[in-house]
């Protein structure tokens, strides 16, 4: 990225701005460029002043403080003038004499305590030294909220509420996506599409044992949990409206996986209380007889040939 020395002075030669180097990005006029620079939009660190950029009265370009600077039309293109006439940029203001710079209204500590609260923030989670697939998870669930525009009020609500959340959702997550999604999808289940990108992170090659089977008590503890957040009274918040007819179709998924694995467990107790097997053997077995092979020869007679 190329880089210009710049500096800001009025017409009646008083310095506002002495020379300091800057970063350009893309390729900005010089009245564009002083625009940002007088914004902070260059660097937050200098900030000259928001209605000074309606007062650039010329630019002058030279290749060194010693030379002679040449007198630029504010109009043309940054990177071309730097290519062609040097890396230091002088630019002039010329400030109408019934100018009066804004009052500055003076802070309202209490106005800015509220303002604080009101700001949205979401919950951070530090990463260990090597983060496994389930903490890069977690901070793309913050991500993805933060992204459709949720968060919560305060500092402590971020702590509890937040982290609580997010913990629920991802623990539910995971622990759907190691025993396997495409189960849940085989029962016609389908969780929204909206969390389809959080799923298939668990590698099953992984494991020590073989991948886990959906147990009924778990499922359903994920989705009471689900629920218990969609009946809490912030996601009645207008920062959340586009979550809650996600979560609450994904808890009632896991409900309806959950009563599905009720239901085998009582039909798989039911069979085994049952004296007479559900199938006869009859039905279990059929036996098909092919023709027997002869393993023996028959032994062939002695042949004696008289001479």
């Amino acid at each position: 990225m190329p880089s210009v020395s710049v500096k800001v002075m009025l017409s009646d030669r008083k310095e506002i701005l002495n020379w300091q180097i800057h970063p350009v990005a893309g390729n900005p006029s010089l009245c564009e460029f002083f625009h940002l620079l007088a914004t902070g939009g260059i660097s937050p660190e200098v900030f000259i002043n928001n209605n000074y950029h309606d007062f650039l009265l010329k630019a002058k370009v030279g290749n060194s403080l010693k030379d002679e600077f040449v007198n630029v039309n504010i109009q043309c293109k940054l990177n071309e003038i730097l290519q062609t006439f040097g890396n230091f940029v002088l630019f002039e203001l010329q400030i109408p004499e019934d100018y009066q710079p804004p009052i500055r209204k003076e802070k309202n500590a209490f106005r800015e305590l509220m303002s604080s609260a009101s700001q949205l923030s979401l919950p951070s989670f530090q990463l260990p030294k090597k983060p496994n697939k389930k903490d890069l998870l977690r901070q793309d669930i913050v991500e993805w909220i933060r992204n459709n525009g949720g968060g919560w009020n305060g500092r402590s609500a971020v702590e509890s509420t937040g982290k609580s959340f997010i913990n629920d959702l991802l623990n539910a997550i995971w622990y759907i996506d190691t025993c396997g999604i495409e189960k849940m999808k085989g029962r016609a289940i389908h969780p929204p599409k909206e969390f389809e990108e959080f799923f298939n992170r668990s590698d099953p090659s992984s494991y020590k044992n073989t991948r886990p089977k959906f147990d009924y008590d778990c499922v359903n503890r994920h989705a009471n949990l689900l629920f218990g957040h969609l009946n809490a009274p912030w996601m009645e918040k207008s920062q959340f409206t586009w979550l809650c007819p996600l979560l609450e179709k994904l808890s009632k998924c896991l409900i309806e996986y959950s009563t599905y694995l009720h239901e085998q467990n009582i039909e798989i107790s039911r069979n085994h209380q049952l004296e007479i097997p559900v199938r006869s053997i009859d039905d279990s077995v059929s036996v098909k007889v092919f023709g027997g092979t002869n393993f023996f020869q028959t032994p062939k007679p002695n042949i004696i040939i008289i001479v």
